[in-house]
C-alpha cells in the first residue's frame, strides 16, 4: 500500500474503532502523544485519555460516513483537511477534520486530529 493509502485507511479505522465503542484499539491509531481537539478545544493526548473519552461514549451508537480526501506527504509527516459527517440516531453532524499524522515504527499514527464543526 502506498502512504496516502495506509492513512485513507488510518481515517476509516477511526470511524470504525470510534463508532464500535473499541476504546482500546482507537486510542492506538494515535501517535504516543497523539491528541484528539474536539469542539470548544478541548484537547485528549495521549493513548490512555483517549481510550477514556471513547469509553465515556454513550453505547446508543454513532455512524461515521467516511469522505475520502487528498493526503499530502512530506518524508515521516502528512496532513489532510476534509469533511467528515457522522450520523446519532436522528441528529447529523458534518464540518472539517484537520489532521495531522506521523509515520512511526508501527507505521502512520494521527499526530493530532481537530474537529471543526460546521456553522
Amino acid at each position: 500500500m502506498t502512504d496516502e493509502q495506509q492513512i485513507s485507511r488510518l481515517r476509516d479505522l477511526y470511524a470504525e474503532t470510534f463508532d464500535s465503542r473499541d476504546s482500546a484499539a482507537f486510542a492506538q491509531l494515535f501517535a504516543d502523544n497523539g491528541e484528539l481537539v474536539v469542539p470548544g478545544g478541548k484537547a485528549f493526548a495521549g493513548h490512555e485519555k483517549l481510550a477514556r473519552l471513547v469509553a465515556s461514549m454513550p453505547e446508543n451508537g454513532s455512524r461515521h460516513i467516511p469522505i475520502d480526501v487528498e493526503v499530502v506527504v512530506e518524508g515521516t509527516a502528512a496532513r489532510c483537511r476534509g469533511p467528515y459527517r457522522m450520523e446519532i440516531g436522528e441528529t447529523v453532524q458534518t464540518g472539517i477534520y484537520d489532521d495531522t499524522f506521523v509515520r512511526t515504527a508501527d507505521g502512520w499514527r494521527i499526530a493530532r486530529r481537530e474537529i471543526i464543526p460546521e456553522g
